[in-house]
């Protein structure tokens, strides 16, 4: 057995978000995950969510748990990691269609990086986000974005 990285606070608020994200994303095909992780929520959530593709992203340096995670799960809408760095521009490659996303997801991240990659985090939503579609933020209980 494979001893992956676990994150407890995925752990304990994968329910909460996924009670806001089956309304928010009821009517989305392909949603993004920005900062996948360990790849506990991509992989509850793709379990949980049948209709739609995730498309996890990350740094490269955590591709390899994700990639074990999706190795585990036997359905077919959850798609590998791309690499994700919000220092750098987004891949073209980050999306299947070349429309965008109608989804794009992150949580715990925001408020852990500089407020500089939060602005770039934004600018990436907005070029890869299409026109209709659902931005969705988790972060833990009394971040405050405002203050960065």
């Amino acid at each position: 057995m494979v001893n992956l990285p676990f994150s407890q606070t995925c752990e304990n608020n994968k329910e909460p978000i996924l009670n806001i994200l089956s309304n928010a994303f009821k009517d989305t095909n392909l949603v993004l995950e920005v900062g996948s992780g360990t790849g506990q929520h991509a992989l509850y959530f793709a379990k949980k969510l049948t209709h739609l593709y995730w498309q996890t992203g990350d740094l490269v340096e955590n591709h390899h748990s994700i990639n074990h995670r999706i190795d585990q799960y036997h359905g077919d809408n959850i798609l590998r990691p791309i690499t994700l760095d919000l220092n750098l521009a987004w891949p073209e490659q980050a999306s299947l269609s070349g429309c965008g996303y109608d989804g794009i997801f992150t949580a715990n991240t925001l408020h852990i990086v500089s407020w500089l990659l939060v602005q770039k985090f934004f600018a990436g939503v907005a070029q890869h986000l299409s026109d209709n579609g659902t931005l969705c933020i988790g972060c833990r209980s009394g971040c405050d974005l405002k203050n960065q």
